[in-house]
């Protein structure tokens, strides 16, 4: 796994659209913190990466929304 807490061993930012989605498959779970859950994130559970290809596939959808976001000028 990749972190080792409580309740997930990974948290994905899939954003908004893909959210529902998301949460269909198998080990994922809504992201709760402090107390509230945070639409458009997701918590992994082991069993959402137990082979390569899962890992790759929440990785993808990760890196999928940040091309949505909008880069901020400093």
């Amino acid at each position: 796994g990749v972190g080792n807490h409580a309740d997930h061993i990974m948290m994905v930012r899939v954003g908004l659209q893909k959210y529902e989605e998301a949460l269909r498959k198998k080990g994922a779970a809504p992201a709760i913190m402090r107390s509230r859950e945070r639409k458009g994130y997701v918590f992994l559970l082991v069993e959402a990466i137990e082979a390569p290809s899962d890992l790759k596939e929440w990785v993808s959808l990760a890196l999928e929304y940040n091309k949505t976001l909008v880069k901020n000028p400093k």
